[in-house]
């Protein structure tokens, strides 16, 4: 779905591309900071 609406919008991917890219980040730190949380209550 992403990478069809990338490929139908070229005018607008400059727009969105930091936009999209700080969103994985965030969903990246989330999921690392969740695993990390894992951890620690496991140990």
């Amino acid at each position: 779905m992403g990478y069809r609406a990338r490929s139908t919008m070229p005018s607008k991917l400059h727009q969105a591309e930091p936009l999209r890219t700080y969103s994985e980040i965030q969903q990246l730190l989330e999921r690392v900071a969740f695993i990390t949380t894992l951890n620690v209550v496991i140990i």
